[in-house]
């Protein structure tokens, strides 16, 4: 995802801030950029000015709320809003050049079965609100999701075999796709170019493009119509890995409908995966509870460490460039993992239930998982774990994320998370 979306484009008049004028002061011009835009106005304030002050300048004269502005200063981020200008550096002779970076809502994205979705808050846990519909298609369980958050649209993968389009701004659907005749279980999407590949549970692959005349451009069939549980797709060669009920990964070939590859070591159906492209290393977990590191090019295949006793693996996550990755299943247990040892080096317990999906972002340490609802009216089973990102971490913390009062949120069987710049994460403008 696009992390610092463009805040504007064009030039924005000079602004005269006559609310923190002062005579005793001259004024000093902070020139705006962003990332995406480069020049996008100017601001006269004075010198005593503080950096409040200058986010509701900001805010007046290009519309962005002080709580989304992160401001960059001469390499130094701007994230004492006490500080004035001139103790910052600032002078009259020459402009300040000030980088506006718009930080938006660090959201998640949950569904499950039959309760619609649930729109949430990550930096402050909070429920935001359900999207859901009236009718018998308010009973389907929601299998699979994809979200696009700048555009705050969604799709989502059904039981009923049907694929929704939603507009998360208005809550409302709007669009539908038919065509598979199975639940849908997976999916992949590519928004830029309007397209994205489905499977379902009757073994059927589909390829459509929103932004054609035919929306549904192609589909495929596993032989023998084994369910295909899982898929990653590469955009850039046109290649997707499934999962699939009869224990097989395949590679596939999107342009031409071609298989390319199979590869074989499961000894149950495969539930998840996550693919590296760029290093061709896959890891894919099974109804057996068996983890596996697959280097592609090569066709080897290691397994991870598991216990005697393993519980099947329903869905992981994988930070590739730290060597760690996160499994969940159906002992409600999550596990950390090293790469490099194939070891487990943290495990997380807390849900009461199967954990069906995860979201990790290593970069902050914060996991968010969704898992069965304990109790007909569960209120939770969707949590934030949060951990220091050591090499070997020991310890953690989890909050629940509960909707207001007498509102179950229900199983959660998919999730999507939007981890944005923020704290001590790297991705902070320095």
């Amino acid at each position: 995802h696009r992390r610092h979306p463009a805040v504007g484009s064009g030039y924005h008049p000079t602004c005269v801030d006559s609310s923190c004028s002062s005579t005793s002061e001259p004024d000093v011009k902070i020139q705006l950029l962003t990332l995406g835009s480069g020049h996008v106005g100017e601001v006269l304030l004075p010198l005593n000015a503080t950096v409040r002050q200058v986010k509701l300048s900001i805010e007046r004269s290009l519309g962005i709320a002080p709580e989304q502005q992160e401001l960059v200063l001469d390499e130094q981020l701007l994230d004492d809003d006490l500080r004035t200008m001139k103790s910052l550096g600032a002078c009259m002779e020459a402009p300040s050049l000030v980088t506006v970076v718009r930080r938006t809502r660090q959201l998640a994205l949950s569904t499950g079965a039959g309760l619609g979705l649930q729109l949430w808050d990550l930096k402050s846990r909070r429920w935001i609100k359900t999207l859901s519909m009236e009718g018998p298609k308010a009973c389907a369980t929601m299998h699979c999701l994809d979200v696009d958050w700048d555009s705050m649209r969604a799709l989502i993968g059904r039981s009923d075999a049907l694929l929704q389009l939603w507009d998360l701004k208005d809550g409302k659907v709007s669009q539908e796709l038919t065509g598979h005749k199975h639940a849908v279980q997976c999916m992949a999407c590519n928004w830029e170019e309007h397209c994205f590949i489905s499977a379902c549970a009757g073994g059927e692959i589909r390829l459509w493009d929103l932004g054609g005349d035919v929306l549904c451009s192609h589909s495929w069939q596993v032989e023998g119509g084994a369910a295909i549980f899982c898929l990653s797709v590469d955009w850039s060669t046109q290649t997707a890995m499934t999962g699939s009920a009869d224990h097989l990964l395949r590679v596939w070939s999107t342009e031409g409908k071609e298989l390319l590859k199979t590869f074989s070591g499961h000894s149950a159906p495969v539930q998840c995966l996550s693919m590296d492209w760029l290093s061709m290393r896959c890891i894919s977990g099974d109804a057996d509870g068996n983890l596996f590191l697959w280097r592609l090019e090569h066709g080897e295949c290691e397994p991870f460490n598991t216990q005697s006793d393993p519980s099947p693996v329903l869905c992981l996550d994988v930070a590739w460039d730290a060597g760690r990755a996160v499994s969940g299943g159906c002992d409600g247990t999550l596990q950390l993992w090293d790469l490099e040892t194939m070891d487990v080096i943290l495990e997380f317990r807390g849900h009461k239930t199967q954990v069906h999906c995860l979201s990790l972002h290593w970069r902050s340490g914060r996991l968010l998982s969704g898992a069965a609802a304990y109790e007909k009216d569960d209120p939770a089973s969707l949590k934030l774990w949060s951990f220091v990102r050591t090499k070997d971490p020991k310890a953690f913390s989890v909050e629940e994320l509960r909707a207001p009062e007498g509102k179950a949120i229900g199983t959660q069987l998919c999730l999507a998370a939007c981890w944005m710049p923020g704290g001590n994460d790297p991705e902070t403008p320095k």
